[in-house]
């Protein structure tokens, strides 16, 4: 049993797969910033004028979000390694979304974000601004199982519990095909036409250039396989320093060697 104390809110843990004490204090960790992005921390000032104070109505209708996230402990390794899976692809296709990212960012928004299920395509920030993984993490875990994104563009309040957990943002989503999604987000309330334009030339890119096909197909391809990685398998006795050099240098004739650069 674990217990991770945030302010007023409890969060408990109750194990029998003899997990480590930081696994599941991650794990909490975690849920609780999947209900800051939701509600940011001035929740707790609920609490403080309101002991009694029940925040289940607030809640409502997340019971997805909060077992999709569950249910990604047991899958995905970026939970507990505070860190984000990119979708492989080549070096020119990324380079080409990257870009159009980069010119909507330098318009006005905050962050761009194109993912393709729970993988980054690419990412691009404002000067200055950063975004942690565990955001990014949790922003594509509430995209991903809330059905309401899917059905027409959004735009919605959203925190980033590691980029400021006081205050909301706005993010714009559009869902490009069943798994690629487009995330923008802004500090002002008042940009949903903006980045509706912003999405508008985003996607005349993608589809002129093909890197929604990419993505498709990739996708399919289902990420790297350990042969991708283009190393001899070792002999059991370890190699000497001679065959170590020799084998870093070496690639494998049987796939040729594809360029892979995650943005981030």
């Amino acid at each position: 049993v674990v217990f991770v104390v945030k302010g007023p809110i409890y969060l408990v843990c109750i194990s029998c797969n003899e997990e480590p004490f930081e696994s599941l204090k991650g794990q909490l960790e975690l849920i609780y910033g999947q209900m800051i992005l939701i509600l940011t921390k001035s929740i707790n000032r609920s609490f403080e004028k309101n002991p009694k104070f029940d925040m289940t109505h607030l809640l409502g209708g997340t019971d997805d979000v909060f077992s999709s996230l569950i249910h990604s402990f047991s899958w995905n390794p970026a939970t507990f390694l505070h860190a984000y899976t990119c979708l492989p692809l080549a070096y020119a296709t990324r380079q080409a979304a990257g870009a159009i990212l980069q010119d909507v960012a330098d318009s006005g928004v905050l962050f761009a974000i194109l993912m393709c299920k729970h993988k980054v395509i690419s990412l691009v920030g404002a000067q200055k601004a950063s975004l942690h993984p565990d955001d990014i993490l949790l922003l594509s875990n509430f995209v991903m199982s809330s059905e309401s994104f899917r059905t027409s563009e959004s735009f919605s309040p959203i925190c980033l519990p590691r980029y400021n957990p006081l205050a909301f943002l706005h993010a714009y989503v559009h869902f490009l095909d069943v798994d690629t999604y487009l995330m923008l987000l802004t500090t002002s309330s008042d940009a949903f036409y903006h980045l509706k334009d912003c999405r508008i030339r985003i996607e005349t890119v993608l589809l002129k250039s093909n890197i929604l096909s990419e993505v498709q197909r990739s996708l399919l391809d289902g990420g790297i396989q350990v042969e991708d990685l283009h190393v001899a398998p070792l002999p059991r006795s370890g190699p000497s320093p001679h065959q170590v050099q020799q084998i870093l240098q070496t690639d494998s004739p049987e796939r040729p060697r594809e360029p892979f650069v995650g943005i981030g």
